[in-house]
């Protein structure tokens, strides 16, 4: 789970270590929680990973927060 700690929220580290599971890079992940923790408070709900992974694929606004879900993306 990504919710290391079970607490309800996702901090940068528990993010990095999901990114980690998936072999991407920790410095990706840490540029991803940046966008995607739009309050700025250093920890995202589990709602709010959620939903942002979901819009990631639903969305086309490039200026959405959930583009940047899974990191910078390469060609």
């Amino acid at each position: 789970a990504v919710d290391h700690d079970h607490n309800g929220e996702i901090t940068v580290e528990e993010f990095k270590l999901f990114f980690r599971c998936l072999g991407l890079e920790n410095d990706h992940a840490v540029v991803s929680f940046t966008f995607i923790d739009t309050n700025e408070d250093g920890k995202i709900s589990i709602d709010e990973f959620v939903s942002l992974g979901r819009d990631f694929f639903l969305t086309e606004d490039q200026t959405k927060p959930s583009k940047h879900f899974w990191g910078p993306l390469e060609d």
